[in-house]
């Protein structure tokens, strides 16, 4: 049994930014690993930092078809909706010219730094934060373009349920196990300006509890429970997978 996990820099394998590169090698042993180092198994963690659920929805769909007839299960972990994948090929003329590559465009706190020489065409995307107060000395035409014309709010979440219900109706035809995890609530799901969208999909899949409330609940706040004031560390995730994925993952 394989298990697919994708998602952003909340399930990705922790990492640290120094002298322009991403790396583990800075973090404490606690600061280490995330949840899909809690996972019992094999698991082949595709998160990645700073990804949208358009890039979370792709990753999955290209290891599913490459593992096609495999016994699989997939845990996709849903990211906020104003995250906007682009694909890395369609603005390289910008990249060339800065040299450098932007997992998120969050101002003041974004870094560049320069792709890793082994990175595969699927893995060359960058996400923009549509909310953010990004100048437009730091955007291509492409980026300027799809804020002006595409970005909003219902946009955002309607893209975000398609992208979702691409990956549930895969699983579902190819009887492949499904868990859908929230580090927060996203306000859209009880919206009624969405239940057209909504009815289609199977909340059955989702872990019943968002990260961020289960952490709360359990009053790990009051703890020592992140490293940066948003990522938890590797033992809430130990938590959070034993108390609402393991058994899953173990039948």
């Amino acid at each position: 049994m394989k298990i697919l996990l994708s998602g952003c820099s909340i399930t990705a394998t922790p990492k640290s930014f120094h002298d322009g590169v991403w790396s583990p090698a800075y973090l404490t042993e606690k600061q280490r690993y995330a949840l899909g180092e809690c996972i019992d198994g094999d698991v082949e963690i595709l998160s990645r930092d700073g990804a949208g659920n358009k890039y979370i929805t792709r990753s999955l769909l290209r290891r599913l078809t490459e593992l096609k007839g495999q016994d699989l299960k997939v845990i996709y972990q849903i990211t906020i909706a104003d995250r906007y994948d682009f694909y890395f090929n369609h603005i390289q003329d910008n990249i060339d010219k800065t040299g450098g590559y932007i997992t998120e465009k969050i101002i003041p706190n974004f870094k560049g730094y320069t792709l890793p020489s082994d990175y595969e065409a699927h893995d060359k995307y960058y996400t923009l934060r549509t909310t953010a107060d990004v100048p437009n000395l730091v955007l291509s035409d492409v980026e300027k373009n799809y804020i002006k014309y595409m970005a909003s709010y219902g946009e955002q979440i309607i893209s975000q349920i398609e992208n979702i219900l691409l990956i549930q109706n895969y699983c579902e035809i190819h009887n492949i196990p499904l868990k859908f995890i929230e580090y927060q609530r996203e306000g859209a799901w009880i919206n009624a300006d969405f239940d057209d969208y909504l009815k289609f999909l199977n909340f059955d899949n989702f872990v019943d509890e968002p990260i961020i409330d289960y952490i709360y609940r359990m009053e790990f706040d009051k703890q020592e429970w992140t490293r940066d004031g948003g990522h938890p560390l590797g033992w809430v995730h130990k938590k959070f997978y034993e108390d609402k994925l393991k058994e899953w993952v173990l039948s």
